[in-house]
This record gives structure tokens, C-alpha cells and sequence, in this order.
């Protein structure tokens, strides 16, 4: 009788281990496609709307970026930084004459106003400010729109003043003005471009703040002109919604903007 050889003992040995894994990843599978098919059953709705969904999603972006684009050309930009993506959403269903007032009706909700001043209560230079903040929101609220856009327009400024004492960057002198390289800085243009001269690898943050969030796409310039008309006196048609709304968005947009340049990140909840 002819010797078996140890070889073909260990390949005999092989084959039956890998007969055996076979027959295991079959027992396998066989329960994964019985555990899909039960999945399959018991979410059969969720799936559709999946589906629903998908074959409509390029429709629904269109949509989104003609209701982003609505909210822009009504003037209200800041709206990236205080409304959700379904906010924007929601909004581009109104019409042009409801729209201004669909904003408004957003703006004072309560939520938005609580996440803020959470937000602003994490840094202690912010803080400070948050009881002048929840009083020109509630002005705003009960459209009393005089009080709101002047108290508004004060805190925001204000919001740079900090940012640019927090950083280093300015200092305040015995007169209260806000100085750097022994110059005072006056009005928010010359504090933007002194923040976005000092700020390095976030110079683009300041590009937002100069350049998207400034009401009705100004300019600094024209941001200056505009508050200036009001806190001098000479401007005694702002006390409206619409510039009341616009003013409480870009006080938004400068809170959210600001907490991505201090020396602990923070960043905005969806």
C-alpha cells in the first residue's frame, strides 16, 4: 500500500477548513439577505420617501438657491448666518409683498434669540454686552423699530471694539476711542481693514463681514453713511420692519463671524 504523504494530508486538511468557511459565509449571507429583506419590510415608507426624495433632489436644490437668491435681493444677506437651510427654504415659498414680513416674523423667534445669547455668554468679553443685545432684539420684537435699529447699530460696532481689544489688536484710550499705532480707528471700515491687516489665514472671514454681511450689500463706506444718518439725526425714515430686520440679521451675522476669530473656536450650530 502506497504511503500517504504528509502533503497531501495538509491540502486534504485545507480544503475541508476552507468547505467549512464556505459553508459558514453562506449561513452568513443567507441571514443577511433574510435580515435585509425584514429591514426592507418594516421601513417600506421611509424607503419610498427616500426614493420621492432622490428623484426630486436636483429640483429641490434649484429651489433652495432661488430662495437663497430671493433673500439676497430683498436685502436681507445676514440671513445665511441667522436662518437654517430649511428656514431659507421655507421663506422662498412667499411672495414678494409677504416676504419682508416672513422675515421679520423668523427674526424675533424665540429660539434664535436663546442660541444667540448662549453663544455670546461663552465669552466673557460678549457677555457683557448680551443684556443690550436681548433688549434691542425685544424692541424689535414688540416693533418698536426706532429704539431697536438705534440700540442695534451701537452694539454692533460695539461687537468690533471687543474683538479688536480681545485680539491685541486696539486698545482704548482716555477719551473711550478705540486706537491702534497711536491712531484712533473711526467707524467700522477702518476697524475692518486694521482686523483684516492684523488677522493671518482668516483674512477671509473679514471678507464676509466687509463684503456679504453689510446690510443691503453695502460697503463699508455706504454701512458708515447709513449709520451715521441715523445716530446724527438726519436720516428720520429708518424706524421701519424692514431696516429694523436687517439691522438684527447683521447683528447676527457679526456674533456668529466673531466667534470664529477668538482664541477659542466656537461655531455655529445648524
Amino acid at each position: 500500500m502506497e504511503k500517504i504523504k504528509e502533503t497531501d494530508l495538509d491540502i486534504e486538511k485545507l480544503l475541508m477548513n476552507s468547505l467549512r468557511a464556505a459553508n459558514a459565509l453562506g449561513r452568513f449571507l443567507y441571514q443577511i439577505d433574510n435580515g435585509i429583506r425584514q429591514w426592507v419590510m418594516n421601513n417600506q415608507e421611509s424607503i419610498r420617501k427616500f426614493i420621492i426624495l432622490a428623484d426630486n433632489i436636483k429640483e429641490s436644490l434649484d429651489y433652495a438657491e432661488k430662495a437663497r437668491k430671493k433673500m439676497i435681493e430683498a436685502g436681507f444677506v445676514a440671513g445665511d448666518y441667522s436662518f437654517s437651510f430649511l428656514d431659507i427654504m421655507e421663506l422662498g415659498q412667499y411672495s414678494q409683498e409677504e416676504y419682508e414680513n416672513a422675515v421679520y416674523t423668523k427674526s424675533i423667534e424665540e429660539k434664535a434669540e436663546k442660541d444667540l445669547l448662549e453663544l455670546m455668554q461663552k465669552r466673557p468679553i460678549l457677555s457683557k454686552r448680551c443684556m443690550l443685545v436681548q433688549q434691542a432684539i425685544e424692541l424689535h420684537r414688540k416693533r418698536e423699530f426706532a429704539g431697536a435699529v438705534v440700540l442695534t447699530l451701537s452694539q454692533i460696532e460695539g461687537l468690533f471694539n471687543d474683538l479688536l481689544i480681545e485680539k491685541g489688536y486696539a486698545e482704548i484710550n482716555e477719551n473711550g476711542e478705540i486706537m491702534a499705532n497711536k491712531s484712533v480707528l473711526l467707524g467700522i471700515k477702518k476697524k475692518l481693514e486694521h482686523m483684516k491687516k492684523m488677522e493671518k489665514g482668516k483674512e477671509e472671514i473679514v471678507d464676509v463681514l466687509i463684503s456679504n454681511a453689510f446690510i443691503e450689500n453695502q460697503t463699508p463706506e455706504g454701512f458708515n453713511n447709513f449709520r451715521n444718518s441715523i445716530l446724527h439725526g438726519s436720516n428720520i425714515e429708518f424706524a421701519n420692519m424692514g431696516v429694523s430686520t436687517k439691522v438684527i440679521l447683521w447683528l447676527y451675522a457679526v456674533v456668529y463671524n466673531y466667534c470664529l476669530f477668538g482664541k477659542t473656536e466656537i461655531t455655529k450650530s445648524a
